[in-house]
């Protein structure tokens, strides 16, 4: 049995809580909240599954529909977020984004920022 939960990066993971704590401030909203709308505002995500054991927290979950990040705001909690780029991707991000589909054409833009081109 490995140990729960499954972080490969802890260092990662605290920079992005970190990032969702600020905005969470900013918006006056939960760092829950805050996970939520990134997520739903992120490219390609069709939806989102919630989970909640409580009315209170069905409540806050949904409470995220209505919450719209400003583009800083979500660049903030996405550039700390974004895993490095594994081959392909650190190439086709450096080398051939003009043919890249509608579907990857974010996911390319952010690794060009993670490799420092944009």
């Amino acid at each position: 049995k490995w140990p729960e939960p499954w972080i490969m990066d802890w260092d990662r993971l605290w920079r992005v809580v970190d990032a969702l704590r600020v905005v969470a401030a900013e918006q006056g909203a939960t760092v829950a909240q805050i996970a939520l709308a990134w997520l739903r505002a992120r490219p390609n995500v069709g939806s989102i599954v919630i989970g909640a054991r409580t009315d209170d927290q069905l409540r806050e979950s949904l409470g995220a529909a209505s919450i719209a990040l400003t583009p800083d705001q979500h660049d903030r909690i996405e550039a700390v977020a974004r895993p490095a780029p594994i081959y392909p991707l650190w190439h086709r991000a450096r080398t051939s984004i003009d043919r890249a589909s509608p579907a990857e054409l974010e996911y390319l833009r952010g690794h060009r920022k993670t490799l420092g081109l944009d």
